[in-house]
């Protein structure tokens, strides 16, 4: 199992914070994984917005490759066949599929935090479902200090990654 976090760069929720800010702090985030020892970093893409202000994330993430030793770093897979955005499609067809009332209980039973141990139990019951998987986990949006970011990744790297480690779940992406 490979585990790691997903970077939005987002100053949405933020009072005063410039964008300057916003890639310092995730800059500073993912070199902290790098020491945690995370596996994954990742960056969404969007173009100059509060929601995520990445506009290029091969830019953003060779810079964090140049302050790292060791992390893999990654893109959304949205990029692999980048032509028509297919699988959005295929969200639709589930969605419509389920019906909006089984997306919404879906989504809320697949958000992962908590507790470390609520943690484990929730990738323990999703892994039951689905099979091994690999984990990458949103630690800031919506005003979310840096503090706590940092005491969050601390407190995964500290608590849980070891435990989810030892249950030598294979690798499910490839990188």
């Amino acid at each position: 199992m490979q585990l790691g976090i997903v970077q939005i760069a987002q100053s949405f929720g933020f009072d005063n914070i410039t964008d300057g800010q916003v890639y310092d702090e995730e800059l500073r985030s993912g070199i902290l994984a790098d020491e945690l020892g995370y596996d994954l970093v990742s960056m969404v893409e969007h173009h100059f917005e509060d929601y995520a202000l990445c506009p290029d994330n091969f830019v953003y993430l060779a810079h964090l490759a140049a302050k790292t030793r060791r992390i893999k770093l990654m893109m959304g897979d949205h990029f692999a066949d980048v032509k028509g955005y297919e699988e959005y499609g295929e969200t639709a067809r589930v969605m419509q599929a389920v019906g909006m009332e089984g997306v919404a209980d879906g989504y809320l039973a697949g958000q992962t935090w908590g507790t470390p141990r609520q943690i484990l139990e929730k990738i323990e019951a999703r892994r039951k479902i689905v099979g091994d998987f690999d984990g990458l986990f949103a630690v800031r949006f919506a005003g979310t200090s840096f503090e706590v970011v940092e005491r969050t990744m601390k407190t995964f790297a500290k608590e849980v990654m070891p435990e989810l480690k030892s249950w030598n779940i294979a690798t499910t992406m490839a990188v």
